[in-house]
């Protein structure tokens, strides 16, 4: 089979979207480090325990909650264990499998830890709740209302509690396609995100979904095919912000 190589225009889209993917993260991972010693993926294990009942979970409920492999998720915990933030334990109910638990210090950590990462959500994601940034959710509509906390066949993958962020605009991204699944034109992909107000007077725009792939796809609608400049995608999306402590969540049903 040939492989169907990159043209110049196709290989700067997909740099231009690997940047926006990996610029989050890596934001959200130095300020955790300077302030609290922790990676953003330490710190998202001890929340996901931290939502957890009695603050616990099973290592590969624990791995699907983080999205991470088993083999990095062991890796991350051994480390955590040895600074006494999580302790495992085999699982009562199922001698093969293994528990991983939040230690008081772990909760005292992550509670410490929460108001600045936040802060820096909020700044860095939505450029503060109340500013001119439109804040686009590109589930569908039962997963935007709360109705369902993740698409189906991914019950097991979705946050501790379902919604979506306050003044998020509800614009599924399917609605940019047809039927067979090539782009509509960009006078009709204008006048859909225009409609929604998601489009006015050159705002910046956040595009979230569960884990950052639907909405990667509304980010390329944006910023490629109709040329916005200020368009990101929150990498994060539904899975980190439905699971952060003390952050706002709306739900209509």
């Amino acid at each position: 089979m040939e492989t169907r190589w990159l043209t110049d225009e196709e290989r700067v889209a997909w740099v231009r979207l690997a940047a926006v993917l990996e610029l989050l993260p890596g934001v959200l991972d130095t300020q955790l480090r300077r302030d609290a010693d922790l990676s953003h993926f330490e710190y998202f294990v001890l929340a996901m325990l931290s939502e957890a009942p009695e603050r616990t979970l099973r290592m590969t409920s624990l791995a699907v909650r983080t999205n991470a492999t088993l083999p990095r998720l062991s890796h991350v915990v051994r480390r955590l264990e040895d600074r006494g933030l999580v302790r495992r334990f085999p699982c009562p109910e199922d001698g093969r499998a293994t528990n991983a638990q939040l230690t008081d210090a772990g909760w005292t950590t992550v509670v410490a830890a929460a108001p600045g990462h936040v802060s820096n959500v909020r700044q860095q994601v939505l450029d503060a709740l109340g500013s001119d940034t439109r804040l686009v959710d590109v589930r569908s509509p039962q997963e935007f209302s709360g109705e369902l906390i993740a698409m189906a066949g991914y019950e097991q993958e979705g946050a501790q509690r379902s919604g979506h962020i306050p003044s998020a605009i509800s614009v599924p991204w399917a609605q940019a396609v047809n039927e067979d699944g090539s782009f509509k034109s960009a006078d009709d992909l204008r006048e859909l995100y225009a409609s929604k107000g998601v489009i006015a007077n050159g705002n910046p725009v956040v595009a979230y979904c569960r884990i950052g792939e639907r909405s990667a796809h509304t980010w390329f609608v944006l910023h490629e095919l109709l040329g916005l400049d200020d368009v990101v995608n929150y990498d994060g999306s539904w899975t980190e912000w439905g699971n952060l402590v003390d952050v706002p969540i709306q739900k209509d049903v």
